[in-house]
């Protein structure tokens, strides 16, 4: 079977599977460490289940733009096609609360809703200037940047405690997602001359997101024997 013709047949299809997995675990993801922030109040919880509720809904938005084509003159409106300052923004917002909800202890000090307010700003700023810029590629640079230094933070701090599973997890669904951009990058600037590298790329993130998932679902499990 020939893959790449495959892929290119069965588009709309993979990528509705694709999109209806990681709105999945971002969802099942968010609600479990919802149910976490209630019983413990920790505030780097807070955060981190922010970051998936806006990567849930980027990734529903992602859905909706790829099957604007059967939505005939709907599709074709002007609204559709402001739909990708809304995508990149939930994105953008995503990656800004995961590193926040690592760093959250090194601004105790300050107050965190003008801090959450500026991050808001900067990602709508980013989301429009990719609009009106299409070569500037700048949710890809923040996305890849941000999953890099939240790589960095994780490692570190599994190296710190290599006890704790959740962490060994969250490091392998950073380097995925990181992996995933990359390609997602690559295939955007080449016009995806090469149809195959997304179905790779929809494979790694999906794996990303499971990792994460999982990694979540078993720090669920010892809190709850720990209660």
């Amino acid at each position: 079977m020939d893959i790449t013709l495959f892929y290119m047949d069965n588009r709309l299809l993979i990528q509705s599977i694709y999109t209806f997995v990681v709105v999945l675990c971002c969802l099942i993801v968010y609600f479990r460490t919802l149910k976490l922030y209630k019983a413990t109040g920790y505030d780097g919880i807070k955060y981190f289940f922010m970051a998936f509720l806006y990567y849930a809904l980027g990734f529903i938005t992602i859905f909706a733009y790829g099957w604007r084509i059967l939505l005939g003159n709907l599709g074709k409106s002007v609204v559709m096609n402001y739909i990708p300052i809304l995508l990149e923004y939930f994105l953008i917002m995503g990656g800004f609360y995961i590193t926040y909800s690592l760093l959250w202890k090194k601004f105790l000090d300050d107050t965190w809703i003008s801090r959450i307010i500026l991050l808001h700003m900067i990602a709508i700023i980013i989301a429009l200037a990719d609009m009106f810029y299409t070569h500037a590629y700048l949710m890809f640079i923040m996305e890849l940047v941000i999953g890099i230094y939240a790589a960095i933070i994780i490692y570190t701090n599994y190296m710190d405690n290599k006890s704790q599973k959740f962490t060994q997890f969250y490091f392998i669904s950073m380097v995925c997602n990181v992996l995933g951009w990359l390609m997602y990058f690559a295939g955007y600037i080449t016009n995806n001359d090469y149809p195959i590298m997304m179905l790779y790329t929809y494979i790694i993130i999906m794996l990303a997101f499971i990792f994460l998932l999982y990694g979540v679902l078993g720090l669920e499990k010892n809190n709850g024997k720990k209660a």
